[in-house]
């Protein structure tokens, strides 16, 4: 949850930034200011422009909570809990509880927390949201139970790899898990489960000895979404799709830089994903890739993007009921329930051919980097049945200026994401022309390209 409130603390802060302070150039600086600094990935030196701009805006409750957000980030918890319980002084909203209820938990404060966060719903206007507010809070108050070993991964029956070492046992409950490396995966090496499909593939040739594969995947349908999961997810319902082809990973920097000449990625490698691109310049590279291929690409719907993440699952996950970091890039220090162990938290991208694939041969469509979809954000699933019937089809306004800001669809969670906002059916937002070091993206083909 952690990283979707920090988006949903920065939009709002600049929503409101240029919406009540147009006039006043000041605040109008420091707001850009913070902006780009978070562009770039300095959240430090965000956090320390956040100081000067509460000494400006002493009232702002947006300034507080983004400053709070930025202090979550730097695990400052204690820091953010302060900051938390001041922006509740000046507005009560339900962003900044669920933000201050993961920074009381965070910070161990078992019996502070469930305090606190009752005296600060007090006033809340949603008794139906309070009482589940309260109920989640103190399911994470149980903090989950790590184990003494890490089970090691069932080999396949066919594989011949090498036996794995024995497991490490579990580190302390308040210590964070060392760094590893994530060992570089092999294609299954046996066929996909019965009732789902082998993938064939496709490779499109960007220059200089560049390419990007692609895999084909399956016309077919499926339910998108979760009645389990948040409001935006729901309700589920089932979507028709023809065929088409998608990236077997997510575009790399060299991808990127041989088709665009540029590279904007934080963490340099040629075969990390490519990151901080905005929606627009992520359609860009589509352009520049069709027109030098002469075959039309494009993003993914969102629907596209959910279909070829589950392929013929499910489950929360392509695994299965959870997931570990042995399996995808994300923050291990948060599992997906109490009953899962506690994992690594790399602190960045890593390779886009790490770890395995789903069983239509996609890598990495849970973690390393959120993928831009070509949709508009809509906060439920109530679209009209067309899109039902063809979930090749975005849902909303494609033939926009790339002045255009208004907020697109980001899917699949990533390094810095928890696990459960790494579920094939969550959902992200931002706004279309703004990239994080944490966004990236791949890229489909229509049925027809050969």
């Amino acid at each position: 949850m952690v990283d979707k409130l920090l988006e949903v603390a920065i939009a709002k802060v600049f929503a409101f930034a240029f919406k009540n302070y147009i006039k006043d150039a000041s605040a109008k600086e420091f707001f850009a200011k913070v902006q780009q600094l978070i562009r770039v990935g300095e959240i430090e030196k965000a956090r320390d422009n956040c100081i000067d701009l509460i000494h400006l805006r002493p009232k702002s409750h947006e300034a507080y909570f983004l400053l709070a957000s930025l202090q979550y980030e730097l695990e400052e918890f204690k820091k953010s809990i302060t900051t938390l319980e001041t922006a509740l002084t000046i507005k009560t909203d339900p962003i900044y509880l669920e933000l201050l209820g993961d920074a009381l938990t965070a910070s161990g404060s078992d019996k502070k927390a469930i305090e606190a966060y009752s005296k600060a719903i007090g006033n809340h206007p949603s008794p139906r949201q309070i009482e589940q507010k309260r109920n989640a809070l103190q399911a994470k108050l149980a903090p989950p139970v790590k184990p003494t070993v890490i089970p090691a991964a069932t080999p396949q029956p066919t594989s011949q790899k090498t036996q794995s070492p024995p497991p490490t046992p579990a580190p302390p409950a308040q210590s964070k898990p060392p760094k590893q490396e994530p060992s570089k995966a092999t294609p299954p090496v046996s066929p996909p489960p019965a009732g789902q499909y082998a993938s064939s593939s496709f490779v499109l040739d960007c220059g200089e000895g560049v390419t990007l594969d692609l895999v084909k995947i399956p016309a077919g349908k499926f339910m998108m979404g979760s009645d389990d999961g948040s409001s935006d997810e729901k309700p589920a319902h089932e979507v028709t799709l023809n065929r088409f082809w998608m990236g077997k990973f997510t575009v790399t920097q060299k991808q990127w830089q041989t088709i665009m000449g540029d590279n904007p990625s934080r963490f340099k490698g040629e075969n990390l994903p490519v990151e901080c691109v905005s929606w627009h310049s992520a359609r860009a590279f589509c352009r520049k890739l069709s027109e030098k291929t002469g075959r039309e690409v494009r993003l993914p719907t969102e629907a596209e993007w959910e279909y070829a993440c589950r392929a013929g699952t499910t489950t929360p996950f392509y695994f299965g009921k959870t997931i570990t970091t042995d399996q995808a890039n994300y923050n291990g220090n948060h599992p997906f329930s109490s009953d899962d162990p506690y994992g690594d938290y790399r602190e960045q991208t890593v390779d886009v051919d790490s770890f395995e694939p789903n069983a239509w041969g996609l890598y990495q469509m849970h973690g390393n980097v959120r993928e831009w979809c070509l949709d508009e954000w809509h906060d439920s699933y109530r679209k009209p049945d067309r899109l039902k019937q063809n979930g090749n089809e975005a849902w909303g306004k494609l033939d926009v200026a790339e002045t255009d800001n208004r907020i697109r669809m980001l899917r699949g969670g990533s390094w810095l994401s928890n696990a459960r906002n790494c579920r094939s059916a969550i959902r992200h937002w931002w706004y279309a022309d703004f990239g994080y070091f944490n966004f990236g993206f791949r890229v489909v083909a229509a049925s027809d390209v050969r």
